[in-house]
């Protein structure tokens, strides 16, 4: 993982009121670290996953990684929803799926909803994002995070 990343972002949302939650998993893929902030009346979590390579399911390893932070964020279906911002970052070389909006979340069902991805390139120093629409109260988080990913990588 890059830690300079993980330092930044902590840097930043702590002030925020977000704080750091690791999760980890016996024989797990993936290395993964949120930043969560609960309030009483929103839960947002920042996931940074780190992968040695992307996986050709791309909407179901959102789907598995959306729920595994949702349950260790304090989620509560339909009470208390999650609104999450996925950072990705491959070792290997990656083709970004076409459209990473297309993952995202359109509509807010009260339960756990991906509103942007991030997908960092390690080999190539780049990254590409997908964005929901309408993202009035964390559309400040997403620019937040791209001001902070293009301090070590370049935006495809």
């Amino acid at each position: 993982m890059n830690a300079s990343l993980i330092q930044a972002l902590r840097a930043s949302f702590e002030p925020l009121g977000f704080r750091t939650v690791t999760i980890t998993q016996a024989g797990a893929e993936e290395s993964i670290t949120v930043l969560k902030r609960q309030t009483w009346n929103t839960n947002r979590a920042i996931a940074v996953i780190q992968l040695e390579s992307l996986t050709s399911d791309f909407g179901s390893f959102l789907k598995k990684n959306r729920w595994k932070v949702a349950m260790n964020t304090g989620f509560f279906p339909f009470f208390y929803s999650l609104g999450l911002q996925m950072i990705l970052v491959c070792k290997n070389p990656v083709s970004a799926p076409v459209n990473l909006a297309h993952y995202t979340n359109k509509v807010d069902n009260q339960l756990a909803i991906i509103q942007s991805i991030f997908l960092i390139d390690e080999s190539q120093k780049t990254f590409s994002k997908g964005v929901t629409w309408g993202q009035f109260v964390t559309g400040k988080y997403q620019t937040e995070i791209q001001r902070i990913l293009s301090q070590f990588y370049k935006e495809k």
